[in-house]
């Protein structure tokens, strides 16, 4: 088997995947590469390396590294500076640029764009046209999907069985979303279940937790109350 590869996209020559190909490269899509053996000396920087796997459409260029167990397919582009590692994927028609790092177990998917000095790790969802940029930090649970936006690190909060993300301009609970002036005009938590006395009780401090990290976020939206 080639151990090391050099795929040169067909459409333009110009975009050159590098690949050091254990298991890889029965994934690489042979229509959308021309694929040449190469010797480790000819390609000093490696794009996909170790159990990384690219596939589909997926393109990886520039100075971009996907290794470890990560994966990359469907119309993915991973490019620029970024690293995608660990168990990450990211597919559909994600992107991730600049410096941005995905890893851990998270999954950034649907159209969404991942850039500037980001980070997205641990079993974060990022999805449907959210964007990460800035500096954000999105890891443990959180998950940004619709409009959200997250530039600085988003707020994870444990809430009975329903995940909860603040980002800069979203709150996620369940599969619920809401702006952060929605959110405040809302009399009480409501997603679609029946809760027993005890749950709505922890609903309602979990609201109050909720308002209080939005006042740090976002005092603008307090300061007619506050005067």
């Amino acid at each position: 088997m080639k151990k090391y590869i050099e795929c040169t996209l067909k459409e333009n020559p110009s975009v050159v995947m590098n690949v050091k190909a254990l298991r890889n490269i029965e994934y690489i899509n042979k229509k959308l590469w021309n694929i040449k053996e190469k010797s480790a000396k000819e390609l000093p920087h490696l794009h996909v390396f170790m159990d990384a796997k690219v596939s589909d459409n997926a393109i990886v260029s520039g100075n971009a590294r996907v290794y470890g167990n990560a994966q990359v397919s469907g119309n993915a582009r991973v490019f620029g500076n970024t690293l995608v590692h660990g168990d990450a994927i990211v597919f559909e028609s994600g992107q991730v640029k600049g410096n941005a790092q995905v890893s851990g177990n998270a999954k950034v998917f649907g159209n969404t764009h991942v850039f500037g000095n980001t980070h997205v790790c641990g079993n974060a969802y990022v999805y449907g046209n959210a964007q990460v940029y800035g500096n954000a930090l999105v890891d443990a649970y959180s998950e940004l999907r619709g409009d959200a936006i997250a530039t600085i690190r988003t707020y994870n909060i444990p809430f009975l069985q329903w995940n909860t993300t603040l980002s800069d301009n979203h709150i996620s609970i369940g599969c619920k979303q809401w702006t952060y002036e929605q959110f405040l005009r809302l009399s009480e938590i409501h997603i679609g279940l029946e809760y027993s006395q005890e749950e709505y009780s922890q609903m309602e401090n979990a609201k109050n937790i909720i308002i209080e990290t939005i006042r740090l976020k976002r005092p603008d939206l307090f300061e007619k109350e506050d005067n």
